[in-house]
Formats: C-alpha cells, structure tokens, sequence
C-alpha cells in the first residue's frame, strides 16, 4: 500500500514540475462523488483544451480508490474561462482494500468513457457534471446480479482553478 501512495506522490510532483517549466494555463483542485470513484480529491493539470488528472478517494466498499483520466474540452464558450465547456474524458480506477487481500494486483480496475460539461461559477470555481460507461473487472464488481460488461459511469465534482 505504501508502494501506491509513493507512485501518486512522484506523478503529482512529475505534473507539477512539468507545470512549472512548460507553463501551462491552470491547475484544478477538484473534489465530489463518482461512479467508480466514489468519493475522491484530486488534482487536474490543463493544457490548452486538454486536462490530465490523478485523484485519491475512498467509500463504502473499498477503502482506497485511485483514479487517472485525460479529458478533451470542445464546443461552445464560456465567459469565465477560456475552457470550452463541453467535454470527452477517459480514465482508469482502481479499488483497493489491503484489509482484504495484501495482493493489490488482484483489486478490481475499470476504464470508463465519459462526456460532460464544465459550469463555472465565476472564472476560479465551476462543476464538472458528466456520464457514460466503464468496462473491465470493476464493471463486474459494480453488477449487482450476475456479470456486467459495461456499467453506467457518472460524476459529479467541484473544482477550484488555482
């Protein structure tokens, strides 16, 4: 477990020092609830339309979710930010609980699919509302009755531009 928490720490400061020599436009904060996420804080590095972002959470049923995704903005304008709001995002997320298993390569992963939309509030704070699928082992553990191939995925989160 400790091993994970190590890989997130080292992309978050890869990101972050990326942040800084190429200077790119915004760094997002973000927190809310999702389907695989769960409840999860992260953190999403903008550059020009694109977001590539690394989230940490937990729930109910697993107690570590980690989740990775890029998102692609398109359509539309918005006065509060040079964004467009409209978005296609893809991502991976991992449940793990090391109370269960110490093999964190046996946990459930799923890729999702998503499209969403971006609502600022003003030009630093905004919701992200978004929907589509997710595929693979969690997709399963997601079923409640027998074995699912896809599982609806949704999210809803705030972020905060800093």
């Amino acid at each position: 477990m400790k091993s994970l928490y190590k890989i997130i720490l080292l992309l978050t400061f890869i990101l972050i020092y990326s942040y800084r020599v190429f200077g790119q436009e915004k760094v997002n904060l973000y927190g809310g609830l999702g389907i695989p996420e769960q409840f999860v804080l992260g953190i999403r590095f903008q550059f020009n339309q694109v977001q590539l972002g690394v989230g940490i959470g937990g729930g109910d049923k697993y107690t570590t979710t980690l989740s990775s995704d890029v998102s692609y903005h398109f359509g539309g304008s918005s006065q509060k930010s040079d964004r467009r709001p409209w978005y296609i995002k893809g991502g991976l997320s991992k449940w793990i609980d090391s109370s269960k298993d110490p093999d964190r390569f046996n946990y459930p992963l799923g890729i999702y699919f998503r499209i969403g939309r971006d609502i600022n509030f003003c030009n630093k704070v905004g919701l992200n509302i978004e929907s589509g699928m997710i595929i693979g082992k969690l997709a399963n553990e997601l079923q409640i009755y027998g074995h699912a191939k896809t599982f609806p995925s949704l999210g809803i989160f705030l972020f905060y531009r800093i």
